[in-house]
């Protein structure tokens, strides 16, 4: 398998950096991880990194020390560079944000976001699938990571599982299906995850969110069965009752 990015990840132990490296190696890219901010430029001068992905949890009085940082990088090589923000997203943004290719991300939404930032421009991902669109592994990690969604919904149904588990599967698949380009389902996979998190905040489906999620995951799985993958699914009704369970009563 070709590699589409080289991934620096700066403070592995780090919950929102380690979830960044595992979900950027899950999705094909080669990742790499260094301590701190310090001593990046010199990695980045030696090595031929495509990103680096740093999470900042301090407070405003560092918003300087951090558009220091990534001007610095920026100056060193061609770079993209995404912020992992607790909180403050905003502001950091602001901080950075007339530097080039410099994106604020938040760590609640980093299974949504990270996959669909690292697809967005690269080299070889597309050409990959455009290869063999009908045999590649990548549907196959994205077939998997449903499957895997499928059964952890059965386990927070339960209630043997927390409701999180299932956000990692279904931010996965989500930047799977972006980079495949396959639209409907990436569509369908947005509210999914939507009524996922809603149960995160609960704690439990209602019975309505489980019935809409059961049978949108079932729907999502039958879609990528076998080509032309997604090409005659209409998800249309099936996001009707996603949105409709989320609906107050």
């Amino acid at each position: 398998m070709r590699v589409c990015h080289h991934v620096l990840v700066i403070e592995p132990g780090d919950s929102a950096a380690d979830a960044a490296h595992k979900l950027a190696s899950e999705l094909g890219h080669e990742v790499s991880t260094h301590p701190s901010p310090v001593g990046v430029a010199k990695v980045l001068r030696e090595r031929s990194i495509d990103m680096v992905v740093l999470p900042w949890r301090l407070g405003a009085a560092q918003d300087q020390k951090l558009r220091s940082l990534v001007k610095s990088w920026e100056r060193t090589r061609p770079l993209r560079v995404i912020i992992l923000a607790e909180d403050r997203e905003r502001a950091l943004a602001d901080a950075v944000g007339e530097i080039n290719d410099t994106k604020v991300v938040s760590v609640g939404a980093l299974l949504q976001e990270l996959p669909r930032v690292l697809g967005q421009s690269s080299r070889e991902f597309a050409a990959i699938v455009e290869e063999r669109p009908d045999d590649n592994q990548f549907v196959e990690r994205l077939r998997e990571r449903l499957d895997a969604a499928a059964r952890q919904w059965e386990g927070i149904a339960q209630r043997t599982l927390d409701p999180r588990e299932i956000l990692f599967p279904l931010g996965g698949a989500l930047g799977q299906a972006e980079i495949l380009k396959l639209d409907k389902l990436a569509t369908l996979l947005r509210e999914i995850s939507a009524v996922a998190q809603a149960c995160e905040m609960s704690g439990r489906p209602t019975p309505e969110q489980y019935d809409s999620v059961t049978a949108a995951l079932r729907f999502a799985v039958h879609a990528i069965s076998g080509p032309p993958y997604d090409a005659d699914s209409d998800p249309t009704n099936l996001i009707t009752r996603l949105r409709h369970s989320l609906s107050p009563r």
